[in-house]
């Protein structure tokens, strides 16, 4: 038996879908300090948790994680790995697999020169620090940049790879259970978001959001979204993709990117935890990752979702089994930790657990 607290929350039904996978497993909730693993919902945990509690105690966080999930960061980490050999150029097809970004408004004007060089191709205009398509926008002149706020300004891939003719946002997940050395495995399921409305190049819809943006979380506000339709499961992904090519050769491609990404930012994260964990596993972080497909099935990495979203009404069994899986892999590793005697080196994480595979 351990105990668990919840931090920062209110009632909802991704309260309930994490307290059910905690009852499962055995787990007594606390709202004392005493607790053995600790959740954080929208906040940062203060810098002075990390530093007062033992080295076997648990929290969902990892200090310096924006370095993944800050959308600014995540693009200067990854051109620094291309551009410093971090990838082959000649071997490895998928080199570039992060469209290219600007910060708004310290690059205004790189922004309004390519508006005004390609006005053909629109950016996608996305504020900082958010995530779920909130606050976000096609931008095809630059009279319609924002008089205010801290943006990124991303090439918008405008031939995506469609189902039943709709755009879509494929969602990944990814744990993380240790800063150093960077120790991350990929859940070998998944969810495919997909727009209302056909996808359309018209101009004049360039605006609408139930054809451009294939969140959740907006498309279920669109008159005619039908979570039968609008919400696959990754085996009916791969049904469809298997249609015109391998699905696994494609999810291999994903998982490669996955890897990669992890290595251009290894270093920065690593430097960030050590300054503020007791232990590298003290912490772990559940990210949700969201990738596209262009027409000719290249994935590419759109961002990395810190405090991704359990809600199981909209993904049935999915958020519920991998939440399970999660909590179980980081408390199997918590065990091995506690059982091995002082001064001797623990045995290497497990390769596979539950429906993860490890990837770093």
């Amino acid at each position: 038996m351990f105990k668990y607290g919840l931090a920062d929350f209110n009632d909802s039904n991704e309260i309930k879908a994490l307290i059910d996978s905690f009852t499962k497993l055995g787990g007594q909730r606390t709202d004392s300090p005493d607790w053995d693993l600790l959740w954080y919902f929208r906040h940062e945990p203060p810098t002075e948790l990390y530093k007062n509690i033992s080295e076997l105690r648990r929290i969902n966080h990892i200090p310096g994680i924006h370095v993944l999930t800050n959308k600014w960061n995540l693009f200067t980490h990854l051109s620094h790995h291309w551009e410093t050999g971090g990838l082959d150029n000649k071997t490895n097809p998928i080199r570039r697999y992060f469209p290219n970004s600007w910060k708004y408004p310290e690059e205004k004007e790189e922004i309004r020169r390519r508006l005004q060089h390609q006005p053909e191709k629109p950016l996608i205009l996305k504020l900082m620090n958010t995530a779920n398509g909130v606050a976000m926008e096609l931008l095809q002149h630059e009279n319609e940049l924002p008089d205010h706020g801290q943006w990124l300004a991303q090439e918008y891939l405008d031939d995506p790879h469609l189902i039943n003719d709709r755009k879509y946002i494929l969602q990944v997940f990814l744990l993380i259970t240790s800063s150093n050395p960077l120790t991350a495995y990929l859940y070998q399921d998944g969810e495919a978001d997909l727009a209302v409305q056909p996808y359309s190049t018209d101009p004049e819809q360039r605006k609408n959001p139930g054809i451009h943006i294939a969140t959740t979380v907006l498309q279920t506000h669109q008159a005619d979204f039908d979570l039968a339709k609008h919400c696959l499961t990754l085996k009916q992904w791969r049904e469809h993709v298997t249609e015109t090519t391998n699905a696994t050769h494609v999810w291999t491609e994903i998982e490669t990117i996955l890897k990669e990404t992890l290595r251009a930012v290894a270093e920065p994260l690593r430097e960030t935890a050590n300054k503020q964990l007791a232990h590298p596993e003290q912490c772990f972080e559940l990210l949700a990752v969201d990738i596209m497909l262009d027409s000719t099935l290249k994935p590419w990495l759109i961002e990395c979702n810190r405090s991704a979203s359990m809600q199981t009404q909209y993904s049935g069994y999915l958020k519920s089994t991998l939440l399970k899986d999660a909590l179980a892999l980081i408390l199997e590793r918590r065990q091995t930790l506690s059982d091995t005697p002082a001064g001797q080196a623990a045995p290497q994480s497990t390769s596979e657990f539950g429906g993860f595979k490890r990837i770093t």
